[in-house]
Parts: structure tokens; C-alpha cells; sequence
């Protein structure tokens, strides 16, 4: 019994300083990759770029779109009469009336007449509409919130949520329950094996099928059966990830004190947050599919001892 002990806590000692290795060269790569330029979001991209996709008179917005002014403020001009602009502010919702291309002018050449109400209506640059203006759905907001969060700010947080657990659980001597959980438990690794995958299939769709995330957000929904086969997976990895997390929370608090389980589900999102940045920086060089790969054979060797 004792050697048999004895060489399940040599097996639990390698995995730990597998996972201690394994963690730091992930953010050593992390952080070496955040030194250089990321691709631009599709729907944000420069003026060279929607300039050139907006004269091939491509919309993804249709008529009566909705969208909300995000900027201080912005003109909509009067065709008709010349130099006459109407001022649009922050909060301001506006609705798609016409989409028009006017092939006089070269650098917006597609202009998109808004209203706000029957009596304010103008038109601007379908350019201007995609800087200043979110779609009013919620899920177009979020994308758009999303894409706003500072890295550093959301790698900070990650690192705060990983040490206050273990200096709390240092500090009151029960580091090794934290340990035993994260031996017996198969929900945390698979949540961050989920929140990997995510972050890579999110940014191959941006490097490989730019339009069909493009109208995503302006035609979201959260059914993974009604878009195509990758937006699919992405939004069927994202409702994984809720299941994986209510999973986790049901099987910490039947195993331990409420205290600490908190304090386990701050470090397994801090861990998640960590595996989806790092693939998120990695895959565009093409290195986050090899980290994948590596992740889920780490995974599979790890369960195979359990």
C-alpha cells in the first residue's frame, strides 16, 4: 500500500512540474508574441481596407439596420442642399434607409442614408457608419466591447485572480487541497482546453473567412445550427465553455468548503483567460496550433494516469 502511495505521489510531483514548466514557456510565449502587431478585427479595419471593400459595393447590413452612435458625434449631410449637416451624438440609435454608390467619389464611394427620426435624416460614408456607429443588437455589442478590452489590463486580472488563491491557501495551509482538486477533477483542464480551442478557431476565422465573421456581427445569434460550419464550432465552443464552468462550480462545492472553491474558480478562469490570450497572440503565426496540439496530448497523458 505505502509503495503503491508512494509512486501515485511521484506520478502527482512529475505532473505538477510538468504543469509548472508547461505554464511558464506558455507565458513566456505570451508575452514575446505581445510585442508584435495583431491582425485588425474585420469590422474595424483602416480606411485603405473598407475602402476597398466598400467599392465593390459590398454590405452586410441590409435596410432598416439598427445601429448606435459610439463617438461624440458625427454629420450627416443633405444631399440636396449643399453644406447643410445635421450633428448626430453619442447614445443617438439611427436606422438604415438606403444604400446608395456614387461613383464620384473615390475614397467613400459607398454613402448610406440614416434616419433617426422623420425629421432627421441624412447621409454619410458607409466608412464613417463602421468607425462611429455598433449594431443595437446586444451580441454585436458585446463583439464590439470585447474588442475594445486592453490586453495588458485582461492579463493583469488574470495574473491577480492566479496569486490571491495560492497565497490564501499558502497562508492557511491548504495549498494541497487546491493540488488534490486539480488531480481528481477533469472540468478545469477540459475548460481550458475549450477556452484554447475558442481562441484558435476565433482567429482562424478572422485570417481565413474575414467575410463570414464580418457578418456575424452584423447578423448575430447564439444557435450554433444556423451558421456555417466554423462559426459552428466557435459558438458551439463558447456554450461549451458554460456548461464546462457550471460543471466545475457543481463539482467543487460537493467536494469542498465554499471558501475555497471561489477561490479555485478565480484561478481556473484566470487559467482559461490565459490559454485563450496565448492562442489568441500565437495562432496568427501559425505556432498556436502547435501549442494546441501540445495542450490536448498533455491532457490525454494526464487523464491516462488517473
Amino acid at each position: 500500500m505505502k509503495k503503491e502511495q508512494g509512486e501515485n505521489c511521484r506520478k502527482l510531483s512529475w505532473s505538477n512540474r510538468a504543469a509548472e514548466w508547461l505554464l511558464c514557456a506558455m507565458t513566456s510565449i505570451l508575452l514575446f508574441t505581445c510585442c508584435y502587431e495583431v491582425l485588425p478585427n474585420p469590422w474595424l479595419e483602416d480606411e485603405s481596407k473598407l475602402d476597398s471593400l466598400t467599392t465593390s459595393g459590398e454590405t452586410h447590413f441590409t435596410k432598416n439596420a439598427n445601429f448606435e452612435v459610439t463617438v461624440d458625434s458625427i454629420n450627416i449631410e443633405d444631399l440636396l442642399l449643399k453644406d447643410a449637416y445635421i450633428t448626430l451624438h453619442r447614445g443617438d440609435h439611427i436606422v438604415v434607409a438606403e444604400v446608395i454608390t456614387r461613383t464620384t467619389d473615390t475614397p467613400d464611394s459607398v454613402w448610406v442614408k440614416v434616419a433617426s427620426s422623420h425629421e432627421i435624416q441624412g447621409w454619410l460614408p458607409q466608412t464613417t457608419l463602421l468607425r462611429s456607429c455598433v449594431p443595437t443588437d446586444s451580441i454585436s455589442k458585446l463583439i464590439h466591447q470585447f474588442d475594445k478590452v486592453n490586453t495588458p489590463y485582461l492579463l493583469g486580472l488574470s495574473t491577480l485572480l492566479t496569486l490571491l488563491p495560492l497565497v490564501y491557501l499558502k497562508h492557511r495551509k491548504r495549498l494541497h487541497l487546491l493540488i488534490l482538486e486539480q488531480s481528481t477533477s477533469v472540468y478545469p483542464w477540459l475548460f481550458c482546453l475549450t477556452a484554447a480551442t475558442s481562441a484558435t478557431i476565433y482567429k482562424s476565422i478572422q485570417m481565413f473567412y474575414p467575410e463570414m465573421w464580418r457578418s456575424y456581427y452584423f447578423n448575430p445569434t447564439l444557435s450554433p445550427f444556423k451558421l456555417d460550419f466554423p462559426m459552428s464550432l466557435f459558438i458551439g465552443s463558447i456554450w461549451l465553455l458554460v456548461i464546462l464552468l457550471i460543471a466545475t462550480i457543481d463539482d467543487l462545492f460537493r467536494k469542498l468548503p465554499a471558501s475555497t472553491s471561489f477561490l479555485y474558480i478565480g484561478s481556473m478562469l484566470a487559467g482559461g483567460t490565459y490559454f485563450y490570450l496565448l492562442l489568441l497572440f500565437t495562432t496568427p503565426f501559425y505556432v498556436g496550433y502547435l501549442l494546441l496540439i501540445a495542450f490536448i496530448l498533455y491532457l490525454v497523458y494526464l487523464l491516462s494516469y488517473k
